[in-house]
């Protein structure tokens, strides 16, 4: 792994000269990480930051050197104050999320779960005055630094309040003529799926085009440039600036705003635009401002599906040049996008949906035309007559769409499940390829020794025991050696659970009790009781007793060496897993990621 990882940082070094802020990006990043497994009390990444800095000391001019310690220094440092902030009785903040009685609310820049009464009543971007108590619960993937318990919250208005509330007036403007056109619109054009039925969703997840419902780069760049062409750059740029206030400045739309501003400075100061450069720019700002967005999806796709468009599109141009040109502009989009993203999705979400490259292809032209349609009709909704009209072509272009995604379904609806070590193996063949061609010729050897590494991963040398939440009773999956297993009081559907599960047995409706016998080490029984499944390891000398029952009988505990409280995550949606056990010999751990 390190002559990985110096391979890695000498072929970054060797751009430097080039593109600086490529690097200097890099470096924010280093310092975010370094940051977060500090926090977390991992050491291991300041061996890979202590090689990284000997190179760039090696290899880089000594002035050029402190910039690489500074950079570092600003992404470490705006990550720590971030995850620090410790917050008082009295707040002031905006709700930026409230969904299924999850309200999430930003107070002083920072993200922080809020609790108590009359919580549903605050709208998105609704300012708010608030008293209470402050616990501090560190949730790094998403960015909150803890939960704040109300006793007492007052409404505020400002101006930002009155332009998030033009959603609500336009739905309900829209909706009074077609409601299905109302959700379609509020999605595509304000970013808001809430008035989505689940069905629809879920097909255009299954195509792989799911992301047309969140408003995104291609959204900005493709209203900008329309706007550009009648309003010219300045009023262009100030309206777009407007549009992304009211979809709330979401990691994706502020990206493309930066770049298009660099863009259009570019042509005004005559240099030439370094697609890039600019990214890597963008990604420096908005990474200093919102430091969490690191471990964010939808922030590392919309970065990677660029940088993918930018670094493949001219070697897919070049290949598909025998196609005609429109269908071949299309292909090379979809596949310079999904480069990059394919492979994270793959290590993250552990799936990988090759039905995205053909819905991109085949309905992203139509989504183009129905993303400025519904654009243009949340003005033309006002003119009498005019609307009428425009929305009978809104419901003729959402006819053919939906017709030709009833027809896609039916032939490409399948999305493949990978192991987290597979995705590492895929991802490790691509890195090889690309040192291969750089000159580091040992780096073939990489992917045969992930592929080793993937064999044994699929053995398990120590039971795992995990909790998958589902509507009611409880779901257990266990892996141990060859064996993967589901245990469950109800009930189970392997198509209702998320997570990327190769599963040869499943024992559900338990009523009353299931005997498992993983070997002469362990045995576990498995205990329906008041609506939960409880189970008792036998492992040698010592008796485990788990549960989800806050209240289970404390009479009855003396007899086991170790009892395990599960406790269930309420955010956790559904299909996941909320709670991770292992046994080592005749103990029991909770793993934590």
């Amino acid at each position: 792994m390190n002559y990985v990882a110096i391979i890695s940082i000498k072929m970054i070094i060797g751009d430097y000269m080039e593109r600086p802020l490529i690097f200097y990006a890099i470096c924010i990043l280093i310092g975010n990480f370094s940051a977060l497994f500090l926090l977390q009390n991992v050491y291991f990444i300041f061996c890979i930051l202590l090689i990284f800095l000997i190179i760039s000391y090696i290899e880089l001019e000594k002035h050029y050197f402190f910039f690489v310690l500074a950079f570092i220094f600003i992404g470490f440092v705006s990550y720590g104050i971030y995850f620090t902030t410790e917050l008082g009785q009295s707040v002031q903040g905006r709700i930026i999320e409230n969904n299924n009685g999850k309200v999430i609310a930003k107070i002083e820049s920072r993200k922080v779960l809020l609790e108590g009464n009359n919580l549903d009543d605050l709208k998105l971007g609704q300012l708010f005055n608030a008293k209470g108590l402050y616990i501090k619960d560190l949730d790094y993937k998403n960015g909150i630094i803890g939960v704040y318990k109300t006793n007492k919250i007052e409404k505020g208005k400002d101006s930002i309040t009155k332009i998030y509330n033009i959603k609500n007036n336009c739905y309900n403007k829209i909706a009074k003529y077609d409601e299905d056109i109302a959700s379609i619109v509020m999605a595509i054009s304000l970013g808001d799926k809430s008035y989505l039925d689940y069905e629809k969703k879920n097909d255009m997840n299954t195509l792989g085009i799911v992301h047309i419902l969140t408003v995104s780069g291609f959204h900005i760049a493709l209203i900008y440039k329309c706007m550009e062409k009648l309003l010219g750059y300045k009023i262009s740029i100030l309206i777009t600036l407007i549009y992304i206030t009211i979809i709330g400045y979401t990691a994706s739309t502020v990206r493309a705003f930066i770049m298009i501003c660099v863009f259009v400075l570019s042509k005004k100061v005559y240099r030439n635009y370094d697609g890039i450069s600019s990214l890597a720019l963008a990604f420096i700002i908005v990474v200093t401002m919102n430091p969490y967005y690191i471990l964010d999806p939808a922030f590392n796709l919309s970065f990677l599906s660029v940088l993918g468009i930018f670094v493949m599109n001219k070697k897919f141009d070049k290949t598909l040049y025998f196609l005609p040109k429109l269908l071949r502009d299309s292909i090379v989009i979809t596949l310079s996008a999904s480069t990059f993203t394919t492979l994270y999705i793959a290590f993250n979400f552990g799936t990988v949906n090759l039905n995205g490259i053909v819905g991109n292809c085949l309905l992203i032209p139509f989504y183009t035309i129905l993303i400025i349609a519904s654009n243009m009709f949340l003005f033309i909704i006002y003119i009498p007559k005019i609307n009428t009209l425009f929305l009978c072509f809104l419901k003729g272009l959402l006819l053919c769409i939906n017709t030709f995604e009833g027809f896609l379904i039916k032939d490409f609806n399948q999305v493949y499940n990978v192991g987290y070590v597979a995705s590492l193996t895929i991802l490790s063949m691509y890195c090889s390829y690309i040192f291969y061609k750089s000159g580091y010729k040992k780096s073939k050897y990489i992917p045969v020794i992930m592929l080793m590494i993937t064999i044994i991963s699929q053995y398990s040398f120590y039971p795992n025991i995990h909790y998958i939440k589902t509507k009611k009773g409880t779901t257990i999956n266990i892996n141990y050696k060859m064996k993967n297993v589901i245990l469950s009081n109800k009930s189970v559907k392997l198509s209702k659970i998320k997570e990327p599960l190769d599963i040869h047995r499943i024992y559900d409706e338990i009523d009353c009790e299931k005997n498992l016998n993983l070997d002469n080490k362990y045995n576990i029984k498995a205990i329906n009781s008041d609506g939960y499944l409880d189970l008792i390891i036998a492992c040698k000398n010592k008796k485990i007793f788990i549960t989800e029952k806050e209240n289970y009988s404390k009479a009855n505990i003396d007899k086991y060496n170790i009892v395990e409280l599960v406790e269930d995550d309420k955010y956790k949606p559904k299909g996941t897993i909320y709670g991770k056990y292992k046994l080592i010999n005749e103990d029991i751990v909770k793993i934590y990621y």
